[in-house]
């Protein structure tokens, strides 16, 4: 059974830590310590960082990249995959 991450924080730790996230994307450490003090990942991150998660029988909920839930009969799959705040 896949291990659930349910913060920032879990995710960056589970991954190696801030500069090994930071590496992942030629980011600096000191923004994956703004995700994790934010407690959410910006959408660009989604598919690297969930892939790298699924790598090592992780996941984490898409709220952490600021998605909104699927709820079963609700909603179209492109709407649940919208940002918040975003217009699709």
């Amino acid at each position: 059974m896949a291990k659930t991450l349910t913060t920032t924080a879990d995710v960056i730790e589970e991954l190696g830590g801030s500069k090994e996230v930071a590496a992942l994307f030629d980011h600096h450490p000191n923004a994956v310590s703004v995700w994790r003090t934010k407690g959410v990942f910006p959408a660009h991150t989604f598919l690297v960082l969930t892939d790298a998660l699924e790598r090592r029988g992780a996941h984490a909920p898409r709220t952490l990249w600021g998605f909104t839930p699927i709820v079963a009969g609700e909603g179209t799959r492109d709407e649940a995959l919208t940002p918040q705040g975003a217009t699709a």
